[in-house]
């Protein structure tokens, strides 16, 4: 194959995910358009990453791959591979290495960037799959906010709920202002950092109300229930990382973001058994939040209660099901 000079950087991080390689590769070389480059950062792979890899890159040039020595994590991981992108390139993407694309995704974003050069983010909305691939439902069904279709600078939406999946949405690179564009202290919450430091910034959104990207949910993904609570701590320290870029008309909404963060965080505690550590962050929580909450004044008066640390959990889990079932009815 000639060599192409790539428009688009795919920026694919993989560790231990032979299983799932193939699929993800296979859907970037079936993309409608030819003019990418796809860098894997082999992350230290233990299994056959590494002779799956260097298959695929043997018979297509635009395949650019290197293996990290020691496993870096996934967010460095990511920065690697954002500065081995070719110089000539314009945008970039990220492809989980257990996530995939329709053959429409890269050709229908470049359109739209194309189109609007003053736009930061170009995204689309994604199907959300089980791990044998079956259809669970779209991102936007999941999270349940997202903007309207076409330009927008929707940051106090994104700080509710972060409505733009990282597998379908296209970054302009000249509104990238960092060496590397992610904390490397957010491994959970790195994507929507990113996103919200562009919209702070006063950069411009467009989101596509197409699904182009498929999300795969399994155990070993950063999605999981198993990492609710490292997430949390990450989305609190992430809303307190963002204070000095919020301007005055928006730090209203990034106080609440942080509060709600903070009580998210507290409940999951309390539910949690961790009794101490819950009573203190609902303190903080009363003391920023804009508003009374009930929700607040129960669990601290649950978490205050002279019972065993399980009591009290179990008490906090029982009211807060009952709180969610009568919201659903």
């Amino acid at each position: 194959m000639k060599p192409i000079q790539p428009t688009i950087s795919i920026l694919m991080a993989t560790y231990n995910y032979a299983r799932f390689l193939p699929t993800a590769i296979e859907s970037v070389l079936a993309q409608e358009m030819e003019a990418f480059e796809l860098i894997i950062g082999d992350n230290a792979s233990e299994d056959t990453t590494p002779e799956i890899v260097a298959e695929y890159a043997a018979r297509d040039p635009r395949i650019k791959p290197f293996r990290n020595p020691t496993n870096l994590g996934i967010v460095e991981n990511f920065n690697r591979c954002f500065l081995s992108m070719s110089p000539q390139s314009r945008y970039f993407i990220l492809l989980p290495a257990d996530d995939w694309w329709t053959p429409q995704t890269l050709r229908r974003l470049l359109e739209v960037a194309q189109a609007h050069p003053e736009v930061a983010i170009v995204h689309a909305d994604a199907y959300r799959t089980d791990e044998a691939c079956r259809l669970l439902n779209r991102y936007s069904e999941f999270m349940g906010h997202h903007p309207p279709e076409g330009l927008h600078q929707a940051v106090s939406l994104l700080m509710r709920a972060d409505y733009i999946p990282a597998q379908s949405a296209l970054v302009n690179r000249k509104f990238i202002q960092e060496e590397s564009p992610f904390d490397t202290e957010l491994r959970f919450v790195h994507d929507i950092h990113l996103w919200l430091r562009l919209l702070l910034r006063g950069h411009t959104a467009y989101y596509l109300a197409e699904p182009l990207a498929y999300i795969r949910k399994h155990a070993a993904a950063l999605t999981t229930e198993a990492n609710i609570e490292p997430r949390l701590r990450e989305e609190v320290r992430m809303f307190e990382k963002l204070a000095p870029l919020t301007p005055p008309r928006l730090e209203p909404a990034r106080q609440e973001a942080w509060a709600n963060r903070l009580a998210a965080l507290s409940f999951h505690l309390l539910g949690a058994s961790k009794i101490e550590e819950a009573r203190a962050l609902l303190q903080k929580t009363a003391q920023v939040s804009p508003r009374a909450r009930l929700d607040l004044i129960a669990a601290r008066w649950i978490a205050a209660l002279p019972l065993p640390k399980n009591t009290r959990a179990q008490l906090w889990n029982l009211a807060w099901g009952t709180t969610q079932v009568m919201r659903r009815a």
